[in-house]
């Protein structure tokens, strides 16, 4: 009986307890959890600023034009700017074009001094790059807020190239044959291309980096040594490395 009476009770204790449990869970108040969100959107217009530094190489056909050794040497400088572009976006993949503004350092020389005998050669070639631009697609794939993309097309560099020349023998003390600084500016058209990543670092603001080598092709310098034309093939070519950032509309 007092088994039967034990059970009596705390089967009424609980049907006492029901309704306070259930008025405190009505009580209390839950927060859904936050949705996931969207892979990030890549389409639209941006524009944004960069800065790099750019190392290349020099050649010209100086030796075999006027016999003097300064066909090759190192070149290199900050650069930087500003650059546009659009993107579709079609599922992961993000294609679109860019088109971009740099103002340059890019710069180098070689000095020479050659001879035999009592007739000798001195002088030095220079060479800088105050702008660059370019025209290029673009072709990428999107995960969450990166873009991993591809880049190339068409790009432009002003180039002023100078040589210093002065040729002499010896005599009753130094006897110049010839003396002059000549040099000129030309527009260089070549090729771009390379890599890049961007980071939505939010739905409008976009962090890069980006890895480019160019070749700008050649013109015909006509330098002089005070007296003779010294025409002379120049071209040159550079790879970049530059960060960024980039507001999309």
């Amino acid at each position: 009986m007092n088994k039967t009476l034990t059970a009596a009770v705390m089967g009424a204790s609980i049907l006492l307890a029901l309704p306070a449990a259930a008025a405190d869970l009505a009580a209390r108040t839950y927060t859904k959890a936050p949705a996931l969100s969207p892979l990030t959107n890549w389409s639209g217009f941006y524009v944004g600023a960069h800065v790099g530094y750019a190392w290349g190489d020099q050649s010209d056909n100086l030796s075999l034009t006027a016999g003097l050794p300064a066909d090759h040497f190192d070149i290199s400088g900050f650069q930087g700017g500003a650059h546009a572009g659009y993107n579709w976006q079609v599922g992961r993949t993000v294609f679109g074009f860019e088109g971009d503004f740099d103002g340059s350092n890019l710069k180098g020389g070689r000095a020479f001094d050659q001879g035999t005998g009592g007739s000798r050669v001195v002088g030095s070639l220079s060479f800088k790059s105050d702008w660059q631009a370019s025209i290029r697609g673009r072709l990428g794939f999107a995960a969450d807020n990166w873009l991993f993309y591809a880049t190339g097309g068409v790009a432009f560099a002003e180039v002023a190239s100078s040589l210093d020349l002065t040729r002499y023998r010896s005599c009753d003390g130094i006897c110049i044959l010839s003396q002059g600084i000549s040099g000129q500016s030309e527009v260089l058209v070549g090729y771009t291309v390379g890599v890049g990543a961007e980071y939505a670092i939010t739905t409008n603001w976009i962090a890069r980096g980006e890895v480019r080598y160019s070749d700008f092709g050649a013109k015909t310098f006509a330098f002089s040594d005070g007296g003779s034309a010294i025409p002379s093939r120049v071209k040159f070519n550079q790879t970049n490395a530059s960060l960024g950032i980039s507001y999309k509309f």
